[in-house]
């Protein structure tokens, strides 16, 4: 709001300053670009970002946009996901008091992401900010593999391969795999291989027809 005071000037002096105006208000616009944004935490699947409000020029902050993408040009050529993160939902702590805070989950473990915000109010969508540096979710265990199935055998060996399985974020160092003749398992054996290459194993020594 602002109020104006006008007086007139003649070559005879100065008059009197008027009263105050009624509050005049200029038109509201878009909110301006976000500028500040931060990791605030991370797990296997997901990214904690946080950021400082920009301003809202005139008009609330209805709702941020949140796009990520596991490369900074894939967020200007459409290839990203989008997300809406609402304010009413952002109930900053103490600790993170002037911040607002948002979980992208969804992820996949070890991979990278880097993240855009734009905010939004009844003028409609700021700027988008810039894009952050590239954050990495936690990695974590390997994930199942497929049972192995056989590719040739004999009276006494088996040679059997198996997919590699997804490594979430960390590579595969070894392969442990335990064999029963029972299939409620009740009595079996193991064996670790650990640094291998390859996801096939021959087994030998084995006793013909069992």
């Amino acid at each position: 709001r602002y109020f104006f005071q006008v007086y007139a000037i003649s070559q005879a002096g100065l008059g009197l300053w008027s009263d105050l105006s009624e509050p005049l208000e200029t038109h509201p616009d878009a909110p301006e670009k976000v500028e500040v944004i931060a990791k605030k935490d991370e797990t296997p699947f997901s990214i904690g970002i946080k950021w400082q409000p920009p301003r809202h020029n005139g008009a609330r902050i209805m709702q941020y946009l949140v796009r990520h993408a596991p490369r900074s040009a894939d967020l200007y050529n459409g290839n990203c996901s989008q997300e809406v993160a609402d304010p009413d939902d952002m109930r900053a702590s103490k600790q993170l008091a002037g911040w607002c805070t948002f979980t992208v989950g969804g992820l996949d473990p070890g991979t990278e992401h880097c993240f855009q915000i734009a905010a939004v109010n009844k003028m409609g969508q700021g700027p988008w900010s810039e894009a952050t540096s590239l954050w990495k979710t936690e990695p974590t265990c390997p994930g199942d593999v497929v049972p192995p199935r056989v590719v040739h055998n004999t009276a006494f060996s088996l040679d059997f391969e198996w997919d590699e399985p997804a490594n979430n974020g960390e590579p595969v160092t070894s392969y442990t795999f335990q064999w029963s003749t029972r299939p409620g398992f009740d009595q079996a054996y193991s064996l670790e291989i650990p640094g291998i290459k390859e996801t096939k194993y021959a087994m030998e020594s084995l006793k013909p027809g069992v």
